[in-house]
C-alpha cells in the first residue's frame, strides 16, 4: 500500500533562498549584536540595549528560518495542491476545484512574480519559489488540466456566449 509521502511530489521550495541568505547575513547580524552588546554594556545606553535585543531577535529568528524550519514548498500530493508553510498548517487545494491557474500578470507568464490558482471559491496566490513562475504555472496547469482563464459562468461547454448583431 502506497502511502501520501510515497505519491507527493514537490515541485518548488524556497529552501535554496533562505539557506543562501542565512548564510550570507548570519555572520553580519550576529556580528552587529556583539558590537551592540558591548556599546549597550560599555556605554550603558538605553538605545543600544534596545538596539541589541531587537537585533538579538532577529538573529534568532533567521537562524530559526534558515536552519530549523522546513522552507515552505508546493507539494502534489495525489489529487490535492498543498502550499507547506512554517508554523502553519498546510493551504490545501484539491485538483477538481481548480478552475484556471496564471500569474500575477495576466498573459505574461515569464512577467509574473506570483502564481495565482483559481477555484471556485476562493483565489490562492503562492508566493516566488526556487522554480520560475511561469515554469510553475505550466505544470499546474497541466496537472490540473485547465488554462489560464477560467470557463465562462453559465455555460454548460465552458465556451463564451457570442455576440448578438
Amino acid at each position: 500500500m502506497r502511502t501520501a509521502q510515497a505519491t507527493s511530489r514537490p515541485l518548488a521550495t524556497n529552501g535554496p533562498q533562505l539557506r543562501k541568505q542565512g548564510k550570507l547575513l548570519f555572520p553580519l547580524y550576529v556580528t552587529m549584536t556583539i558590537v551592540y552588546g558591548i556599546a549597550a554594556v560599555v556605554g550603558h545606553h538605553t538605545f543600544m540595549i534596545v538596539a541589541v535585543s531587537a537585533v538579538g531577535v532577529g538573529v534568532v529568528m533567521m537562524a530559526l528560518g534558515a536552519f530549523v524550519f522546513d522552507p515552505a514548498a508546493i507539494v502534489l500530493v495525489g489529487s490535492t495542491l498543498e502550499y507547506r508553510r512554517p508554523l502553519r498548517s498546510p493551504l490545501r487545494v484539491e485538483r477538481a476545484e481548480v478552475v484556471a491557474v496564471r500569474g500575477s500578470i495576466p498573459f505574461h507568464p515569464s512577467w509574473s512574480d506570483t502564481v495565482v490558482v483559481e477555484t471556485r471559491n476562493r483565489t490562492v496566490t503562492l508566493p516566488r519559489f526556487s522554480a520560475s513562475p511561469a515554469t510553475l504555472i505550466g505544470r499546474l496547469q497541466e496537472w490540473a488540466g485547465v488554462g489560464e482563464t477560467p470557463p465562462a459562468v453559465n455555460q454548460p461547454d465552458g465556451q463564451a456566449p457570442e455576440a448578438a448583431p
